[in-house]
């Protein structure tokens, strides 16, 4: 075989290789947090569950040009993030499952939160009207189920930017066969929507919501 049949070659071998090894990385990033236990996260493992994990993804508040993350707070991950970032020992054997699934969106700035309202001055003069309103504005949907709508919502105190919780009731429970689920708030202004695949919600072997 000639050297100018072979040269060809090269770079698509190349670049095979040189695809191999990021995602390698890649995946072993990921199991390296998958399979242990929390107590034995280190910290970046830790900002990496809160942020950057199946449970915690970035989505925009329409119309606001506003990046937020959305995250499931009831996940057990999670959870054990969130009380290793706070110095607790992270300890699962502590921790009971939730009656609730819970997801946070933060990152909020007030002045984009009014437009969750049905008008400018709806939050200031009336935050429970609001809370109400997007009680039915948001949901958790899946494929051949009824939307599972938020059963309360709770919007921290004043501040640069905000956390809105959004609480749904687990007796139509999300499970593996689901696929996935997508969380959407259909405001009267704004809207985020965040889907997120069910097989990469495991953690030690089990779907944690």
């Amino acid at each position: 075989m000639s050297i100018s049949r072979i040269r060809p070659e090269v770079p698509l071998l190349f670049w095979v290789l040189v695809w191999a090894l990021v995602f390698g990385e890649t995946v072993l990033a990921f199991a390296s947090w998958q399979n242990k236990d929390a107590v034995e996260w280190t910290g970046s493992e830790t900002h990496r569950v809160l942020n950057e994990s199946p449970w915690s993804k970035s989505a925009r508040l329409s119309y606001a040009d506003t990046e937020v993350m959305v995250r499931w707070q009831s996940a057990l991950p999670v959870r054990l993030a969130l009380s290793k970032a706070a110095g607790g020992r992270a300890d699962a054997t502590n921790m009971e499952a939730l009656n609730e699934y819970v997801i946070a969106v933060s990152g909020v700035p007030s002045r984009s939160l009014q437009m969750f309202g049905r008008d400018s001055g709806e939050l200031l003069d009336n935050p429970t009207a609001v809370e109400n309103q997007l009680k039915r504005a948001t949901s958790l949907l899946r494929g051949g189920h009824e939307p599972i709508y938020a059963a309360k919502v709770e919007i921290s105190p004043a501040g640069e930017e905000r956390v809105m919780l959004f609480y749904f009731s687990k007796s139509a429970p999300i499970a593996l066969a689901d696929k996935e689920v997508e969380f959407r708030v259909a405001a009267a202004r704004t809207q985020v929507k965040r889907k997120f695949a069910l097989r990469d919600m495991k953690y030690r072997g089990k779907l944690e919501l």
